[in-house]
């Protein structure tokens, strides 16, 4: 019994005058793998950052889509003779409005300034072939809004689709895709 004991007090003191002998060998271990977790958590940061980033990417896009589609349904209004067709712009224009807040508030939850509400380039050439078309009739315009419209929806397919976006935007997105879609299918039976 003596001799188990002599053997435990052994194997302690062997230990402990390991880990006194050369404690740097244990701190220098121990710092490898706090650096290492570092890095780690790190990468998953930046990963993140750059994840918010596209997404905030997506969602400006989409908002800037929304703010053409409004400015295209206003030139539409102030070009149709119709009443009945014009009210009907009138609801979709403040429909694109309150899609376009919903998207801005997004864009910003995800630290990105949300597009100014003003036509980009590719509105600018929509709203040309708009006026073109709207020389000719109530038709013309609705056939310019239609076409229009169309690519404006065809974005939103594509994010959609191809994106790999948190589950709530997408959802935000979808049912504004949807709605814009109502719009377009309206426009399309007054062609």
């Amino acid at each position: 019994m003596r001799s188990l004991t002599f053997k435990c007090k052994w194997i302690v003191v062997t230990i402990a005058s390991s880990l006194l002998v050369s404690p740097s060998s244990f701190q220098s271990s121990h710092a490898t793998n706090v650096s290492s977790n570092q890095t780690h958590q790190t990468h998953k940061v930046l990963a993140k950052d750059n994840y918010s980033e596209n997404v905030a990417k997506i969602l400006q896009e989409l908002a800037q889509a929304e703010i053409d589609a409004s400015f295209l349904i206003r030139q539409a209004m102030e070009n149709i003779n119709s009443s009945v067709l014009r009210e009907k712009l009138r609801q979709f224009k403040q429909q694109c409005e309150e899609h376009i807040k919903v998207l801005s508030n997004l864009v910003h939850a995800y630290g990105r300034e949300a597009p100014s509400y003003s036509r980009d380039f590719k509105g600018f050439f929509m709203q040309g072939y708009a006026a073109m078309r709207g020389l000719l009739s109530d038709k013309g315009v609705m056939a310019a809004l239609h076409t229009n419209l169309q690519k404006i929806v065809k974005i939103y397919e594509s994010q959609l689709n191809s994106s790999d976006l948190p589950e709530d935007v997408k959802a935000k997105i979808k049912e504004i895709y949807e709605s814009d879609h109502k719009i377009l299918q309206y426009v399309a039976t007054q062609l």
